[in-house]
């Protein structure tokens, strides 16, 4: 017993070491940061007021929390901690839901499937099975062709759920009941799709691997959000559809009755008849609006608001730039707007657009700028935070996915006043480590502006 305590306080005493040293080599100590502002446009003091929190960790057991204060005088205070166990961290992923048609999926296994026990491949299990009674024994990618509209009525559609920890559980989610429904609701024909299938088979001719995939199939996403008492769905589908069901805001309520959170399906309801592609919807003022984000025609965007309990339109907003749903950040009473990708020129935004609530309680654009200059060249996570009373907006992103120096932009009206890379101390050290063991940047916190 002693010698395994005496061992870990040994290796605890390493690790803690080696970070040390690995400080010294770049000069300082280990809870030392310090920023070297670079490539800076326009007027720091633009900046005044605004602060910036930024978490690094490194082998789960050595953390520093940095707060830099933007300015005409930038300034910066550091809390280093070590813990002997290792605290994980993760990215900043808001939690989200979606819908989606399952046109690609694959599972293979050393033992027999069951395919009513696989949601993805439900709806093609009786053709499936049949395919591997026709296989030769210990096939491989025993594959057919046929229209999809032979296998089943509807494209199959599958809820998604995307975060760590949800606010609110997701009734059903991947279940094949919920699924099933979702695929009934919106009835989206199957007609004039093609869908490949392979099956595998071991000795026996039992099926123990299968694949479908949907040739041409249809791009479809619906994005959702949750409240604490229903799941709002805002859908749409290729415009060469006609037959499916009417394009717009759906709710899709749950029952709490025993605890546990069950759609009520046939309370299901269109909220909001709605045209046009959808690339967010999300909750805001205390989840007492909806907010929708739809591609126009033109390759504008709109952004509509719903009262969330009347379903009733509150306010439609234009701009004609194109946001990609990359872009999109909403917050509680304003909105940021990302634009000016280009795949291959500028694979980074460019511009941004800032709507907010005013006193009249409609939303209008106050920020309509180019920061370009701030180079955001594969910049992650973005974050942002609008002072209402200056009309001023702090943009900033870690200036890569490993590394915790900043690159910050303010913009006003029109332009950009300010925009600087401030480089941390900490990418040295991150490069002196030699073994993998520093992790991501967890996270990117903006201080409320003064």
């Amino acid at each position: 017993m002693k010698k395994t305590a005496f061992t870990f306080a040994v290796l605890v005493f390493l690790s803690l070491c080696l970070i040390i040293s690995a400080s010294a080599i770049i000069g300082g100590t280990a809870t030392d940061v310090f920023f070297t502002q670079e490539n800076v446009v326009g007027d720091p003091a633009s900046a005044e007021g605004f602060s910036v929190q930024s978490l690094f960790t490194l082998d789960g057991h050595a953390h520093w929390d940095t707060t830099l204060t933007l300015g005409k005088n930038p300034a910066w205070n550091t809390d280093f901690s070590y813990t002997t166990f290792s605290r994980g961290t993760s990215n900043p992923i808001e939690p989200y839901v979606d819908l989606s048609a399952v046109t690609d999926f694959s599972i293979h296994s050393y033992i027999t499937l069951d395919l009513s026990e696989i949601p993805g491949l439900l709806p093609y299990a009786s053709v499936l099975n049949k395919m591997a009674q026709e296989a030769p024994a210990n096939a491989e990618a025993y594959t057919k062709t046929m229209a999809l509209s032979d296998v089943m009525d509807n494209l199959p559609l599958c809820l998604n759920t995307y975060a760590n920890t949800l606010r609110y559980p997701i009734p059903g989610g991947t279940s094949r009941d919920d699924n099933g429904f979702f695929t009934r609701y919106f009835h989206i024909p199957a007609e004039g799709y093609t869908v490949q299938l392979s099956v595998d088979t071991n000795a026996s001719k039992e099926l123990i691997g299968a694949a479908v995939t949907i040739l041409d199939a249809p791009s479809i996403y619906v994005p959702g959000v949750i409240t604490d008492d229903a799941l709002y769905l805002a859908f749409s589908a290729e415009k060469t559809i006609s037959e499916s069901a009417p394009f717009g805001v759906y709710r899709i309520p749950f029952s709490n009755s025993d605890g546990s959170h069950i759609f009520v399906q046939e309370q299901a309801e269109l909220v909001l008849p709605m045209e046009g592609s959808f690339l967010s919807l999300c909750t805001m003022e205390n989840e007492s609006k909806l907010f929708v984000l739809n591609r126009c025609s033109d390759g504008g965007s709109q952004g509509t608001f719903i009262d969330i309990v009347s379903g009733q339109l509150l306010q439609s907003i234009q701009t004609p730039k194109t946001i990609y749903s990359e872009g999109i950040l909403v917050q509680e009473d304003y909105i940021a707007l990302l634009s000016g990708w280009d795949a291959e020129d500028y694979p980074d935004p460019q511009a941004v657009i800032v709507w907010a609530k005013g006193e009249d309680g409609q939303y209008h654009q106050t920020v309509d700028a180019d920061f370009s200059q701030a180079s955001f060249y594969h910049a992650w996570p973005y974050a942002v935070l609008y002072d209402h009373a200056t009309g001023r907006l702090l943009f900033t992103a870690y200036t890569s996915r490993t590394a915790p120096s900043l690159q910050i932009a303010v913009c006003q009206g029109d332009k950009m006043t300010y925009g600087a890379t401030f480089r941390s101390s900490q990418d040295r050290l991150r490069e002196a480590i030699l073994f993998q063991s520093v992790e991501e940047i967890p996270r990117l916190y903006l201080a409320q502006a003064q």
